[in-house]
């Protein structure tokens, strides 16, 4: 089974522990995510960036 680049993990973990993170999350549009991300400090690579700009709103709740 393939992995997620770690950063992407870091972000769904915590959109599964953190009603509200995941509701900014889901409601952002994919290039917006990263900035989401920022906001609780963590910070990613560009292709992490690109991989969670990619996926569909839903696969972002955690």
């Amino acid at each position: 089974m393939d992995r997620l680049p770690a950063g992407v993990e870091r972000v769904l973990e915590k959109a599964a522990e953190d009603p509200a993170f995941r509701e900014a999350l889901t409601s952002a549009d994919g290039t917006a995510r990263s900035d989401v991300a920022r906001t609780t400090s963590i910070d990613l690579t560009p292709t992490e960036a690109a991989v969670l700009a990619a996926a569909p709103a839903a696969e972002c709740a955690g």
